[in-house]
């Protein structure tokens, strides 16, 4: 394995977005026809994903892209510190790259092909592409769909069908969050078994509370890895995440955007019943919760607040039948 150099850097970013555009192009001529409100809904993606891209540039966030850029260090056999400048700089170019790709994208959404937005700028060096590897038997086709709009377009037929509540919605919308965070926005039909059990994998190292500890804030994953006592999310919260992608891809498959679940079967297996796996509250814990100030001093404002626990303690209902 060896160091890239700048010049390295720029030359792989270059041939990042050159195939992504390529793969985008196929997709374009293997799907269709879309109707007015496909389209409408792809710009809104393309509008909504570019937002996103922008913030993080603003607030110099590129963790979501440390997937990506692995894969394409390790692909033409260069390696970096995940914590080196060069490396962060990697991600923040793969950031551009992909604005500049949602630039073409909403081009040719708009029936516009006459003329392609300029590349991220590169130095005259020439370029010689690295060798390809065999394209994978699981993979026969790009669908030029990233995760991100692949999920606007899952989540609004779910709530036009009706088959989701708001809880369930941003559920989902948390699986798709952890899933572009941790290896990156990528196209869907491009995922394998091998992309599932690269999230599989890294998802275990997840850390509890992403956004709402203060720690974590304008931090990599790498970096807040890094930090003393940073726990990590259960293997429930991995099994729910799974099952939610998994969803998804299922989806993505009758759809004909992929002919391949990612995360199908990935979930990880456990002793016995997930209900038998929770303990109960003992009686010192019960004392804590009732002897707080919400009881012993009514602090409580609402009627349920002081009533459902107390149901729930004496009945053993759940808090949504309650």
């Amino acid at each position: 394995m060896k160091i890239p150099t700048g010049e390295d850097i720029k030359r792989l970013v270059q041939h990042w977005l050159q195939k992504a555009m390529e793969m985008s192009d196929d997709g374009r001529v293997l799907f269709g026809p879309y109707d007015e409100n496909i389209q409408q809904e792809e710009l809104e993606g393309l509008d909504s994903n570019e937002e996103r891209l922008r913030e993080a540039l603003g607030a110099r966030n590129y963790s979501f892209m440390e997937g990506p850029a692995k894969m394409l260090l390790d692909e033409e056999g260069f390696e970096l510190d995940p914590q080196s400048t060069e490396f962060r700089r990697l991600c923040r170019d793969l950031v551009r790259a992909h604005i500049s790709l949602i630039q073409v994208e909403r081009k040719r959404a708009k029936g516009e092909f006459d003329e392609d937005l300029p590349a991220i700028p590169t130095p005259d060096v020439p370029f010689t592409p690295p060798t390809l590897q065999p394209v994978k038997e699981s993979l026969p086709h790009q669908s030029g769909v990233i995760i991100s709009v692949l999920y606007a377009e899952y989540e609004n037929e779910m709530l036009a069908g009706g088959r989701w509540r708001e809880k369930t919605r941003k559920a989902n919308e948390a699986m798709m969050d952890r899933l572009v965070e941790v290896i990156g926005d990528q196209d869907v039909a491009t995922m394998g078994k091998a992309e599932g059990r690269h999230f599989k994998t890294e998802f275990q190292k997840y850390p509890v509370n992403r956004r709402k500890d203060k720690r974590y804030r304008d931090r990599s994953l790498a970096q807040i890895r890094a930090l003393p006592k940073v726990d990590s999310v259960s293997v429930t919260t991995v099994n729910n995440t799974l099952i939610k992608a998994s969803g998804m891809f299922n989806w993505a498959v009758n759809q004909g955007y992929t002919s391949v679940n990612p995360f199908e079967k990935l979930n990880i297996k456990t002793a016995g019943r997930v209900k038998d796996q929770v303990l109960p509250w003992d009686r010192e814990d019960l004392e804590k919760i009732f002897n707080a100030p919400l009881y012993r001093d009514n602090e409580y404002k609402l009627p349920y607040q002081f009533w459902l626990p107390l149901l729930g303690l004496f009945t053993g209902a759940r808090i949504e039948e309650l």
